[in-house]
């Protein structure tokens, strides 16, 4: 009841008097229920109702806390909504603008047409960027499991000869072995497709030489993780990829190294971005995209959804700072079109007077195959 009451917080400021959630992260977190996206949940000033259909009802009747679960007959959520009388006329009700496809809004107004539908900024992903005590036992302990698996049963089966398919395969293989949905397609890239910032998993199979990029995440008790890591296939780094290693290496430390309450996300991404450009400008590495010194942010929060609240990036408000609770990833990386390229990736808590870095897998320079 907690966090439907800091929901309920909002309601004065933005002149509404209840909310509708479809999006399956926030009605978990509001619920304790996973529906698998289908239920919707309609949270007003005094009552909150769970709407799904047969297939989850017994489901719901035992999972939801804190909601009335009402079980659709038609099989439409939204039209069960005016079945129950859920919402009274001349309401303003809110809802995520972003969650809401644009057929689901049409829809929504034409069944209730004295409601005021008011489309609202995402106050979830921010009530939910500050975690609780057992949100960080249930993230600590899906990265400690990550960790686990790739230590100890993908490292262990990467041999020259195996593709990039074989290794994601496996990745997907041991999640569920071990109990955990993954929270993303596993990035498995090598050689020069290692410079793909987000490219998928091929055919290629894993040649002596070649930089192996690992970027993997998995999903317990609705919770992500989030890891990247690189190994070296056959023998050990020429001097160019060791150089490209400590140099992402270093860029991350000194960003972590730097996180407290209250630094400007924009900071933290500036700390690892200049460090990089300094070094590609001073050794003359065609990195792409060498303006931003790498292609994408340092990181971003990480929780109910993969990719949450706080940003950290160059392009955001730079007035926005971390707090105490916020969990995020650090991920800087260098990237050489026809070359390769490497990302190391770490998941932070922000303390109340510092940090602690919960991804614990070995940074220390790996030859396999």
């Amino acid at each position: 009841m907690e966090r439907i009451n800091k929901l309920r917080q909002k309601f004065d400021e933005y002149k509404i008097s209840g909310m509708i959630f479809k999006d399956v992260a926030s009605v978990r977190w509001f619920s304790g229920c996973n529906a698998h996206g289908n239920a919707i949940m309609v949270i007003c000033q005094n009552d909150v109702y769970f709407i799904t259909d047969g297939r989850y009802a017994e489901q719901a009747k035992n999972e939801v806390k804190d909601a009335q679960v009402l079980v659709t007959e038609s099989g439409s959520y939204f039209e069960e909504i005016v079945k129950a009388g859920i919402i009274k006329k001349r309401q303003r009700i809110g809802f995520e603008a972003w969650e809401f496809p644009y057929s689901d809004f049409q829809f929504l107004k034409k069944l209730l047409t004295w409601v005021r539908f008011i489309p609202l900024p995402n106050i979830v992903e921010t009530l939910a960027s500050i975690k609780e005590p057992k949100e960080i036992a249930l993230i600590r302990k899906v990265v400690r499991l990550t960790d686990h698996i790739l230590e100890k049963h993908i490292l262990p089966k990467i041999k020259v000869g195996a593709s990039e398919n074989d290794l994601a395969a496996e990745v997907l293989y041991q999640g569920r072995k071990h109990g955990l949905e993954t929270s993303f397609d596993p990035i498995v890239l090598s050689g020069f497709r290692s410079s793909l910032i987000h490219g998928e998993p091929s055919a290629k199979i894993v040649a002596v030489g070649d930089i192996l990029q690992f970027d993997i995440g998995f999903k317990h008790e609705g919770y992500c993780s989030d890891l990247s890591r690189v190994v070296f296939i056959g023998k050990e780094p020429d001097k160019t990829q060791r150089e490209v290693y400590a140099t992402v290496l270093d860029s991350q430390n000194k960003a972590i190294a730097t996180v407290e309450p209250g630094v400007k996300c924009s900071d933290l991404d500036k700390i690892a971005r200049d460090f990089i450009k300094e070094k590609v400008s001073a050794e003359n590495w065609q990195v792409d995209d060498m303006e931003l010194g790498f292609g994408h942010s340092l990181g971003h929060g990480v929780g109910i959804w993969i990719h949450t609240l706080p940003r950290i990036s160059n392009l955001i408000n730079s007035l926005e700072v971390v707090e105490a609770g916020n969990v995020f990833t650090v991920e800087p990386g260098i990237y050489i079109p026809g070359w390769g390229g490497m990302r190391l990736e770490d998941v932070v808590l922000v303390t109340k007077d510092g940090y602690e870095n919960l991804t614990k897998s070995s940074k220390d320079i790996k030859v396999l195959g």
